[in-house]
């Protein structure tokens, strides 16, 4: 929501042409790029996968604020969209694999619900933010969060890893 906003600022009048060029890049680089992700990411933990995703985030979200160059743009939005594929596809088979097979139905909907009505507030939230402290502030939130999203999914990869290594432990003893 911050980008087509961001584009317009830099680029005046050209920005909404350039934000229209992006989305077709990014929807082309998703269909060409998503069967190479997953057949690089199937031997990794979904924890790992999210983590990865939130570092590509941070790269992409970092070239878009850092270089506003139009070449540049499109290869952020190459990290972002890889970014994307990895959120999207690995999300949803961590859930699945954590919920019990009578539950997934009613927890993806609830999820997917409480996502929808949790982003309505952000656009109020960013646009103000935006306002009151300019856009490199609101790229280095949204950089932080991200960051902070993928150390969270790091964190939670190293703790699975090792309660694995311990029940592999005690089931051998």
């Amino acid at each position: 929501m911050t980008s087509p906003l961001y584009y317009s600022h830099v680029f005046d009048k050209e920005g909404a042409i350039l934000f229209g060029q992006l989305m077709t890049f990014a929807s082309i680089a998703v269909v060409l790029i998503t069967p190479a992700l997953m057949r690089m990411t199937s031997n990794h933990c979904e924890l790992n996968s999210l983590a990865i995703s939130g570092v590509l985030f941070v790269v992409g979200y970092g070239l878009v604020v850092s270089y506003a160059t139009i070449p540049m743009q499109f290869f952020a939005w190459f990290f972002l969209s890889a970014a994307e594929v990895l959120l999207l596809t690995k999300e949803g088979v961590y859930i699945a694999n954590q919920s019990p097979a009578s539950h997934r139905g009613r927890i993806s909907g609830t999820l997917l619900t409480i996502r929808n009505i949790g982003l309505m507030p952000t656009y109020m939230f960013m646009g103000a933010f935006i306002q009151d402290f300019g856009y490199e502030s609101a790229w280095i939130l949204i950089i932080g969060a991200s960051s902070l999203a993928a150390f969270s999914f790091w964190l939670l990869y190293l703790q699975q890893k090792r309660a694995s290594q311990l029940n592999k432990i005690e089931s051998v003893s």
